[in-house]
């Protein structure tokens, strides 16, 4: 798996402009996944890849197959503070899991029907480096889940701090206790993710 590491934005959309191109030219398929920091600004890069007539599958309607929509639908319908302080360990996996293969296989379906790469946003590492750090997954239960998924042909790791302003504030999906502590539990996230591009 080729990995790619940003931490300024400022050149991050020419950068992967050019493998996406460098991919094409190859006539290489596949998927990259691209994940990293909240708040790094990972729709609007998404958003500009899909306005450059590039491939891309992401979370919201405007980023998905009508005919997969419904992964918007159930993604929406979580309710973060139930999510964190209601759901155990096993019903998370399993729906971290459910729709990181929906997404995954959808992208794969996708880039061999036009026979280009794929540029998918998220996929399972943040969302269960986020869990990890928590200390509600176990470090057994990543060893185990993580070898059984597919893996990504690249992923680009967007470790850019808070280049935009969104209109919300942060959910509490995005820190451990508080806003306040936001940075550290975004590093410490980042640190799991590239744990786990190992295993």
């Amino acid at each position: 798996m080729n990995i790619f590491l940003f931490s300024d934005f400022t050149h991050i959309e020419h950068h992967t402009l050019k493998i996406m191109q460098l991919r094409e030219r190859k006539n290489r398929i596949g998927v990259y996944c691209l994940t990293g920091r909240d708040f790094s600004g990972k729709t609007t890069l998404l958003k500009k890849m899909q306005s450059k007539g590039k491939k891309i599958i992401g979370h919201s309607h405007d980023l998905l197959p009508k005919d997969h929509q419904w992964i918007s639908e159930l993604v929406s319908q979580v309710c973060p503070h139930t999510f964190i302080t209601h759901t155990n360990a096993q019903e998370k996996c399993i729906f971290f899991t459910t729709i990181a293969l929906a997404k995954i296989n959808l992208a794969y379906t996708v880039a061999h029907r036009y026979k280009c790469t794929v540029l998918m946003d998220g996929y399972i590492y943040k969302w269960l480096a986020r869990e990890w750090v928590r200390g509600t997954i176990s470090d057994h239960a990543i060893q185990k889940l993580l070898p059984t998924l597919p893996k990504p042909d690249g992923l680009i790791i967007m470790n850019c701090k808070q280049p935009f302003t969104r209109p919300t504030a942060p959910s509490c999906l995005e820190y451990l206790a508080s806003p306040d502590d936001f940075d550290h539990f975004q590093n410490q996230t980042l640190d799991k993710m590239m744990q786990m591009i190992q295993i």
